[in-house]
């Protein structure tokens, strides 16, 4: 497991973990104003990516809460949110996905092969 990366936004902080290498903070310097904010107790959303090769579960078509008309979706599955975003076309797979808890404190993510480098 790499170190998780704390990310502010919007006074959200996020805290995200991978089994895989999260980038440095010196290749981002365009998020360095966000990137390990002092702490101000645990965060508001806990983000794991997974691993390339594991997905989020496919959403249940009858369970569909909000369709864009192009590549995103968002599903009910229980308690919790899928939101895809698919791509149109030749790729078979979602370019990425999430599992999120009901309020958003917890959130699996995961990304295609395109995402990831």
């Amino acid at each position: 497991m790499s170190s998780p990366l704390d990310l502010e936004i919007g006074r959200i902080l996020f805290t995200i973990t991978s089994s895989c290498p999260l980038l440095p903070q010196d290749e981002l310097p365009s998020y360095a104003e966000f990137i390990n904010p002092p702490r101000r107790g645990g965060p508001d959303s806990e983000i794991t990516l997974l691993p390339l090769g594991e997905s989020v579960a496919d959403p249940p078509a009858k369970a569909l809460l909000f369709d864009s008309g192009s590549a995103w979706k968002v599903f009910r599955d229980g308690d919790d949110y899928l939101i895809s975003f698919d791509s149109a076309g030749a790729n078979p797979h979602p370019f990425w996905r999430v599992r999120a808890s009901g309020d958003f404190s917890h959130c699996e993510v995961a990304c295609g092969r395109e995402l990831v480098r």
